[in-house]
């Protein structure tokens, strides 16, 4: 689950999300603004407990810049 937050730059966010869920740029904006109206959206579904927290650490570091923001909040759920 992608969490909002108010720090993180949302073509950073769309850019992690494509780059750590392997989503195009239209899915990927859509989960962004669903977080982002929503409080959280699903990032991807379909994943076991191990796959959600893999993606979950790669979105984190890869939404991560150095004294500006320290990533995106997500967590790992697995979809049942």
């Amino acid at each position: 689950m992608l969490l909002n937050d108010d720090v993180t730059p949302f073509d950073i966010v769309v850019a992690g999300l494509q780059r750590a869920c392997g989503l195009s740029e239209e899915v990927a904006e859509m989960i962004a603004v669903e977080a982002h109206t929503e409080g959280s959206a699903a990032a991807k579904r379909g994943l076991t407990q191990d796959e959600a927290e893999a993606i979950c650490l790669r979105l984190k570091a890869m939404t991560r810049i150095p004294r500006i923001c320290p990533g995106v909040g997500c967590t790992a759920e697995q979809d049942d």
